[in-house]
């Protein structure tokens, strides 16, 4: 997993390349001695000369703010120069904008009064970022949904600067003021591209599209068109904040704060989104006893968990018992030629070619989380505060004890490497814990939220969490480079199965689908709680709530997904 074809440098584990800028790539990279991720910027020497290097590491010295991306150091490898910068695994806010369904109106203003809250502090010290964009706005994820962090000074001016008449226009043309334009420049130069950012947030548009010449033309003398379609509290902030003239905008970047914080009393309260829901018939089909777990057998056959025995469903014909054990199933996995179940008291593998000589891995009486290599050669235990890797080809184990931290969930990544969901006793503090399966500990990542599992995605590499209450999300993780995604969702989800299109999400009575790039698809209701649901075949899914099992057909269902 850890394994790239970046270059090596020493003291960092490279993740993969998050982003690529102007002057070269930003590296997604783990700092071995801090235990934490950090962003490598990289900066070619031939674009990115010294003098330009000194001139953005001033100004990043002097900067530290919460609301603004923190430079930690200076780094020099025998081919490049990289800048060690706070990481944003929450992407840029032109990734959020992308999907800003599930933003709410208070959600936007917020990000954008965070944004300015940044650019207030740079303000006090003279200096003007002079390229705030989507690009440049980075996020991290946050207990209050978003943390904005402000990035890239690679062009800022300080204040003197501008009386010297040494601006230049470079910058993005789409976020630039009019006197940009001609080299010259102020604060309210900045609050200009906010005003743009925060028309785009509700409209999903910028108010002047085009050419570099259309795009000046525009901001100089156009007015910005269909300000009727923000909400009404909004209209005359954006309409200030876009004026032509810097004497007619606002005089800070505080006294746009103030505008919007009394502009949010005005907009609807935030509610979880709600989405339309298809109901599915009760009459497809009946079982005895609840299902309480299944999974797919060589894609033509199910594989259903009814109390303590394991059934075999050929197509549409009835479940032929499989095998049995002493205590109630709880999970079912088929890895190669033999079927892993879990209990709630054991863990037990079973080659399908004999059921019957099924081999007990591990037994407790103490609640436990388990996870299975996908080659089937190892397997991991979690129970307290203790992990036990065992291995099934050299019968070896490796045992960690986490000092203080529970665990809740174990995954196996690949086969080598697995990760760990963990929770500090007695407090709220979450985190994802990486391991090799001889037990090092390669890397820690903090989770801003309660969790309470993590699921494998068909995505490689690639992370389902849960969140506890009062989340009502889910988080995509994607660990190469490491990157989050936050799904909110209108019910605390129970339970989440991956599919090879996506992802089926459970709690009661509704399921929600979403594809892989995190749209919803269609949410379909049942008239009982759901107790189960795996992807079967190509485009169907089999769902059991209690003892009735339902055989989906998406694409006769209506899901949008293409097959």
């Amino acid at each position: 997993m850890w394994r790239s074809p970046l270059p090596k440098i020493p003291g960092y584990y490279l993740l993969g390349v998050a982003g690529r800028g102007q002057f070269g790539r930003v590296l997604c990279a783990y700092h071995v001695a801090w235990r934490c991720l950090v962003a490598l910027k990289e900066l070619d020497k031939h674009r990115f000369p010294t003098h330009k290097l000194l001139r953005e590491l001033r100004f990043l010295i002097d900067l530290n703010h919460p609301n603004i991306a923190k430079c930690f150091t200076l780094l020099y490898t025998d081919q490049h120069r990289y800048l060690v910068l706070e990481y944003c695994e929450a992407g840029t806010l032109r990734d959020l904008m992308r999907c800003s369904d599930c933003l709410t109106p208070r959600q936007r203003v917020r990000l954008v009064i965070d944004l300015l809250k940044g650019l207030e502090y740079a303000h006090n010290l003279q200096i003007v970022h002079c390229d705030i964009k989507p690009e440049n706005v980075l996020l991290q994820l946050s207990n209050e949904g978003w943390r904005v962090k402000v990035s890239d000074f690679g062009i800022a001016h300080l204040l003197e600067e501008s009386e010297q008449h040494l601006g230049s226009c470079t910058g993005s043309p789409a976020y630039m003021a009019p006197e940009r334009f001609y080299g010259q420049f102020s604060c309210s130069s900045d609050l200009y591209a906010v005003g743009i950012i925060l028309y785009e947030l509700f409209t999903g548009n910028r108010p002047f599209t085009g050419t570099a010449e259309e795009l000046m033309t525009a901001h100089l003398h156009q007015r910005p068109p269909d300000l009727e379609r923000l909400p009404a509290p909004l209209q005359g902030i954006v309409q200030k904040a876009l004026a032509k003239l810097p004497a007619q905008r606002y005089s800070s970047a505080g006294a746009m704060i103030s505008a919007l914080e009394q502009a949010i009393a005005d907009l609807p309260v935030d509610s979880t989104p709600s989405f339309p829901v298809l109901t599915v018939p009760s009459s497809w089909g009946q079982r005895q006893g609840t299902i309480s777990a299944m999974t797919s057998w060589r894609k033509e056959k199910l594989l259903l968990a009814i109390a303590n025995q394991v059934l075999v469903m050929p197509q549409q014909d009835s479940p032929q018992p499989l095998l049995t054990t002493h205590h109630p199933i709880q999970q079912v996995e088929q890895v190669g030629d033999y079927l892993f179940v879990k209990t709630d008291q054991a863990l037990l593998r079973y080659p399908l070619a004999n059921p019957s000589g099924g081999v007990l891995l591990y037994q407790t009486k103490q609640p436990y989380t388990a996870a299975i290599a996908p080659c089937g050669s190892w397997f991991a235990i979690g129970r307290g505060e203790t992990l036990e890797i065992r291995s099934l080809r050299y019968r070896k184990s490796y045992q960690l004890i986490l000092q203080q931290r529970e665990i809740l969930a174990v995954q196996a990544l690949d086969a080598h490497y697995l990760v760990c969901l963990v929770r500090k006793r007695n407090a709220p503090e979450n985190r994802l814990v990486f391991l090799s399966r001889r037990g090092q500990v390669l890397g820690r990542v903090a989770v801003p939220y309660p969790a309470k599992q993590i699921v494998k995605s068909t995505t490689p590499y690639r992370l389902l969490v849960l969140l506890a209450e009062p989340h009502p999300a889910l988080l995509l993780v994607d660990l190469l480079p490491y990157r989050t995604r936050r799904l909110p969702l209108p019910f605390v989800p129970q339970f989440v199965t991956a599919t090879p299109w996506g992802y089926a999400i459970a709690s009661n009575q509704v399921l929600m689908l979403f594809d892989l790039m995190g749209q919803n698809v269609g949410n379909l209701a049942f008239s009982q709680t759901i107790s189960a649901v795996t992807a079967w075949q190509l485009d169907q899914l089999a769902v059991a709530e209690g003892c009735h099992l339902h055989l989906l057909n998406l694409g006769e269902l209506g899901v949008d997904l293409i097959f």
